[in-house]
Order: structure tokens, then sequence, then C-alpha cells
């Protein structure tokens, strides 16, 4: 772990994890040695509260990769429907990398599910099957993310169902998640509340700096969280000054202009915080794997964590309601949706109305007088 960059902390606390593990195996008279991948999941249930779950998991599947018990991948006799599936999406869709590889572990965790590993034997499948999948997806789960993975599965379903593989009535038999009780607007922040988030970072560290940096980019440019993290510091052109955003999603290219103020918070971080480092990405880690890119998932609990300081709500997760803040802000500010759907990369014009607010206020100008007779 130290060859890898982690700090002596995460060492004792990933040690302290493991020490945990090794004596709940042995009162069962197991050794540390004799975990598999296949039985983490229960395990972390066992041991530990809710909370700490994820945490305990992480823990382990560092140690399995460390004695490369990740080597021997499982069997899978359904792997053909997986890169046929992929290969559909990139050519005839048109999805882009990133989107392929997020449709195709969903339906692996699916196929994986249904099958296990046994061949994939569409005629067996009945709709008693997708409703105990759906209860599983749902299951300690939040609506939205309920949604999301039986959505994938009703695309991946159709895919099966044009290669004739399956009836169509399989693919009605998926159930619609409801996801009407979001605790927070659509539009995203106040202005009140993303100033407080933008305070909320330690600006005098390396990793508050870095932090305050991406928040910035997601409010002020309207960049998604995995355009963030693949950000190169060539894409930024400090003459001119715009930043060409990195063709992560929809395939398109696209270039946004970079304000004064953004572009003084990313020559502040790249200059004193950043440092040396083989990678040519803007935003780096600087606690455990120093100096390698920072993850989507790093970008996703930084935001979290703002949050909480701040006193939000707990609906407010991911980094989604920051894009979001950004639309709604160009909206009240008078630009139409075209224009903020350029810059926010969108092809579809009713995707961008999702993402902008608008408000009573806004509202007050299509309002008529009551004709009086």
């Amino acid at each position: 772990m130290r060859e890898h960059g982690y700090l002596s902390s995460a060492i004792a606390r990933y040690r302290y994890y493991l020490v945990r593990v090794g004596g709940w195996l042995a009162v069962h008279r197991r050794r540390l040695t004799s975990l598999s991948r296949k039985e983490l999941p229960r395990l972390a249930r066992l041991m530990v509260p809710k909370a700490t779950y994820s945490t305990l998991f992480g823990v382990l599947n560092r140690w399995l990769k460390f004695r490369q018990c990740y080597a021997a991948a499982p069997r899978e006799p359904w792997a053909s429907w997986l890169s046929d599936y992929g290969a559909f999406l990139k050519d005839h869709r048109g999805f882009v990398h990133l989107t392929v590889e997020g449709y195709v572990a969903f339906a692996r965790r699916y196929l994986a599910w249904q099958f296990d590993d046994r061949e994939a034997r569409w005629a067996d499948v009945r709709a008693q099957d997708i409703w105990r999948y759906a209860e599983l997806c749902a299951q300690d789960h939040t609506p939205g993310y309920a949604k999301t993975r039986l959505c994938a599965l009703r695309r991946f379903l159709g895919f099966v169902h044009l290669r004739g593989a399956c009836s169509g009535q399989l693919v009605l038999a998926i159930p619609k998640i409801p996801n009407f009780r979001q605790r927070y607007s659509s539009g995203g922040l106040t202005d009140t509340q993303w100033k407080k988030l933008l305070r909320s970072f330690d600006r005098q560290t390396a990793q508050g700096c870095c932090e305050h940096a991406e928040a910035l980019c997601m409010i002020e440019l309207g960049l998604r969280n995995c355009e963030v993290v693949h950000l190169r510091l060539q894409d930024i052109d400090w003459e001119l000054g715009i930043v060409r955003v990195p063709v992560m999603k929809t395939g398109v290219a696209r270039i946004v202009p970079l304000p004064a103020t953004v572009g003084d918070v990313l020559r502040h971080y790249i200059k004193r915080f950043r440092g040396a480092s083989q990678s040519d990405r803007v935003f780096l880690r600087h606690a455990k794997m120093s100096g390698n890119p920072v993850s989507t998932h790093c970008v996703r609990m930084a935001m979290r964590r703002a949050y909480r300081r701040c006193g939000f709500s707990g609906a407010y997760g991911g980094t989604h309601v920051l894009r979001r803040t950004f639309a709604t802000r160009l909206h009240a500010r008078g630009a139409d949706l075209r224009e903020i759907g350029d810059l926010l990369g969108h092809q579809d014009p009713m995707t961008t109305s999702l993402y902008a607010d608008v408000t009573v206020s806004d509202m007050r100008v299509l309002v008529q007088p009551w004709p009086f007779i």
C-alpha cells in the first residue's frame, strides 16, 4: 500500500478492519486467506452496520486484489451477450464508450443473477423472475437507483427481444419505479446554497483547493463529473479563455468559455498544489494514491461531504445537482434552452428542459389579465 501512495493513516485503518475480519472468521474456524470474491457482500453486511458497509467492502476488495484473487475471472457462459450488446450500443445507437460501459455493467449484474454460471436460456425466464429481480433492485436502495437499474434492464431485454431470443412480454413485465419525492429542486442549488457550498472547502490545503476547483467547474462551466475527471492540462486554453471539454457521453465535442474567476482558481490550484505528475489530468489525488488522477467516485464523495458540511438534506448526494445549478442560473439570466443545451452538450432540447428550473417569478410574464365582460 505504501508503494501505491497510501498514507500511514489509511494503512492503519485497513489493517484495523482486516484484523476485525480475521477475528470474526477465526470464531467460525476460517482463515482470512480463505475469503473469496463472491462472499464479500454477505460478509460485509453480517459484520458491520450499513453506515460502514462500503468501507469494509472496499478494504476486503483491496485485500483480494493484493492476494491476486481476481486473476481467475468467474465463468460467464453468457458473456457473448454482453459483447454483442456493447457492440450494438456503440455501432447502432451511437453511444460513447463510457455510456456503453455503464449499460453493459448493469446487464452483467442481471445475467449473473438470472443464470449464474449456466448458459443463457431465455425460454426459461418468466415474468416472475423479472419481478423478483426488481424487488432486489429496490431493496435497501433509493427509488432513483432502482429506476436506473430497471431502465437499463429494459434496454437490455429490448436488445434480446430484437435478436429474437425472448418474448416482448418479458420487456413489458419490467415494473416502472416512480421517483416523485425528491426533496430538492430539480433546478439545483439556490444562489445562497451554491455560494455556501463553495465557501465550505478549505482552500489552504491541496485537497480542499482541488475539490473547490472541481465544484466550480461544475457550477460555472456545467461540466459533468466524468468530464471534470478527464479534463487535461492541454484542454485549457489560457490565451483564448476557453475549455475544450473532453468527449465523454454524447460523442460530440464542445467548447465552453472560461470565466476569469474560474481561470484564476484553476491557475492557483495548478501552480501551488497540483505538483508534478506523469498524468496530464488537471485534478489529482492528494491523500491516498497521491499524484494519481481523481476518479468520478472521488469527486462524488467530495461533493457529498461538502453537502453535509453545509447542512443540506440527505437528498443531496450526487454531482448532477451542480450541473442543474449551472443551467438554472443561465435560464434566469435570459438564456434560451438551445443556448443552454449547447453549453451542456445536449442533443435533445427536451433533456435541457429537465435541467433548467423555471421560477414562479419567471412565469408571471405569461399571465394575462382576466377578461371582464
